[in-house]
């Protein structure tokens, strides 16, 4: 009778009871912030296990992902050789991101344990699941960041935080790259929170305390991924406008905390400073300037994603749980404008520094840093812009109120739905994956049957002895790596000649991006290959046919092949 009694007196309130209640629900009990707090950590969870399941389908061995993603078979290497204090020879990439998955392996319980594997096998896959699981955690973790800066109570941002993840993975790039063993989804993540701290520095230029946080932000994210160097020219804005005399020693003390942290965090291998500069310098070689074409029609189709999905979003439910209208979050008022300008300015000289070149490569997501924290500009930038509107419609449509006229306008449309997000949109966000998610999940398990049949071919005659020379995508048992079996990116004619091979194990779908359209192949834009036709010439022996003969004059049999153009040659 109680829970009956408390319900009809919850419905009989009277207007000015519901409006005291409802713009900021601070101690509803338990039909209000407990409740809704539950809800929105229910569904965080089965979001999270949701997406979580689907990784551990995906994760497989070293072998059978190179067949898809090379560089994911080479992070998992990476990571089984990284531990939390040690170099692990990679210089692409700094050690942050291994090292995050060394830690995700050793607190997680091996979920590979009871299958019929080898301790390898198994330590390659529960590799292989750390590292998307870590990719899964950032991007997580970047959306409550986000979904923080517009609300402070905790329901509203886990409730957020499962909206913003179904609408992230929605974008066909972010999904992808979710399965890869790529730190970018991580980078976006210490880059937000860098971008973040350094947007509470402007509001508290000389503190020396801030200074330290900001460094050690921007530090971390430059032991993730050394492509943080695009956001440097941006950090001119935040000098622009103030005196030189009077600031310079927050310049000098921001460089030298920024070194300080960077060696200390990515310590022993960040000491390798002519490693790194090396690895620039012969990346910086295989830059050009970027074409319009490839800008409109590549970079910008992130930025048109979130347009559709998340900005929509964002531009609904900020209004709604807007700090002027919810007495749960104080509003110390806002910062000045010229630091609003700097921001953006921040972003735009960032914008202009990435568009400026290209690599061999050009993958959307080298834009994935500048396209989050234009988000966070938005979010951060919403209520100082938009603010003084807001509350000219409000004051008109209220204006036959007395007092305060937001609490009755939010009386009808904040807390309505806020229930609604909560408790209808977020349980049945959480309940299944993105269908955009469910298809790269496809894509990488395309051809995994197909791909072991072919490594026991491959292993069997490399079992015999005989010398193979393969492809990086096609699979083979790592222990005969670099014994006698070969693998190379590119092969050459020279290399028939070096190795001698008995077998060639090649993949029809991977090597026609080196032939030209002409001849049916698929011809791909590389850069980095000195001498293609040379490269061109091997495959021009076997694209096409069953039998052939290189330029040695050797004969050569197509022995085995699949749908998914997996192929096995051998030298009679």
């Amino acid at each position: 009778m109680k829970i009956i009694n408390s319900i009809k007196s919850f419905f009989s309130s009277s207007w000015s009871e519901l409006q005291a209640y409802a713009p900021d629900l601070a101690h509803p009990g338990l039909w209000g912030k407990g409740f809704l707090l539950f809800t929105a950590v229910s569904a965080l969870l089965i979001q999270f296990s949701t997406y979580s399941a689907v990784l551990f389908n995906t994760s497989e061995v070293r072998p059978i992902v190179a067949t898809v993603d090379d560089d994911t078979q080479e992070a998992i290497r990476l990571a089984e050789k990284t531990f939390l204090f040690n170099d692990n020879g990679a210089r692409a990439y700094g050690p942050t991101y291994y090292r995050g998955v060394s830690v995700t392996r050793f607190f997680g319980a091996n979920p590979f344990y009871e299958f019929s594997l080898s301790p390898s096998e198994q330590r390659e896959r529960s590799s292989h699941f750390s590292l998307m699981t870590l990719n899964l955690l950032s991007i997580f973790a970047y959306c409550f960041l986000l979904a923080s800066l517009v609300h402070s109570a905790l329901y509203v941002r886990l409730g957020l935080t499962v909206g913003l993840v179904h609408l992230f993975l929605q974008n066909e790039l972010r999904a992808t790259l979710t399965f890869m063993g790529k730190p970018d989804h991580l980078l976006v993540l210490f880059i937000s929170l860098a971008f973040l701290q350094s947007w509470k520095w402007l509001q508290d230029f000389e503190s020396k305390n801030r200074i330290l946080k900001v460094a050690a932000a921007w530090a971390l994210a430059a032991t993730t991924k050394l492509s943080v160097l695009f956001f440097a020219p941006g950090f001119i804005a935040f000098w622009l406008g103030r005196k030189w005399l009077s600031v310079r020693w927050t310049f000098m003390s921001f460089v030298k905390w920024i070194v300080i942290f960077y060696f200390l965090i990515g310590f022993p291998q960040t000491l390798d400073v002519p490693g790194y500069l090396s690895y620039l310098i012969h990346q910086n070689s295989y830059t050009s300037l970027v074409t319009w074409e490839f800008f409109t029609g590549r970079w910008l189709a992130l930025f048109s994603e979130d347009l559709k999905r998340v900005f929509p979003f964002l531009l609904v439910l900020v209004p709604v749980f807007h700090p002027r209208w919810s007495r749960s979050t104080s509003n110390a008022g806002y910062a000045p404008l010229a630091n609003y300008f700097r921001l953006i300015l921040f972003c735009l000289l960032g914008f202009i520094f990435i568009t400026h070149k290209k690599t061999t490569a050009p993958f959307e997501w080298y834009t994935f840093p500048l396209t989050n924290i234009l988000l966070m500009t938005f979010v951060l930038s919403y209520q100082r812009i938009l603010d003084p509107v807001i509350r000219f419609i409000v004051d008109g449509i209220t204006r036959w109120g007395k007092g305060d006229r937001y609490p009755k306008l939010t009386a009808l449309t904040s807390v309505p739905v806020r229930y609604f997000v909560v408790l209808a949109l977020m349980p049945s966000l959480s309940g299944g994956y993105s269908d955009v998610f469910y298809s790269e999940f496809k894509k990488f398990q395309s051809c995994r049957p197909e791909a072991r049949a072919f490594k026991k071919q491959v292993d069997a005659r490399a079992a015999t002895g005989a010398m193979i020379l393969a492809d990086s995508t096609a699979p083979y048992d790592h222990q005969y790596h670099d014994k006698n079996i070969h693998m190379t990116y590119e092969m050459k004619t020279s290399d028939l000649q070096k190795f001698q091979p008995k077998f060639l194990a090649l993949k029809k779908s991977y090597y026609s991006i080196y032939l030209p359209r002409a001849e049916g192949g698929q011809e791909v834009p590389v850069t980095h290959i000195t001498n293609m036709e040379d490269t061109r010439n091997f495959y021009r022996t076997f694209f096409n046919k069953t039998k052939g003969t290189d330029v040695f004059g050797q004969s050569w049999k197509l022995v085995y092949t699949d749908a998914c153009t997996f192929e096995l040659w051998e030298r009679p």
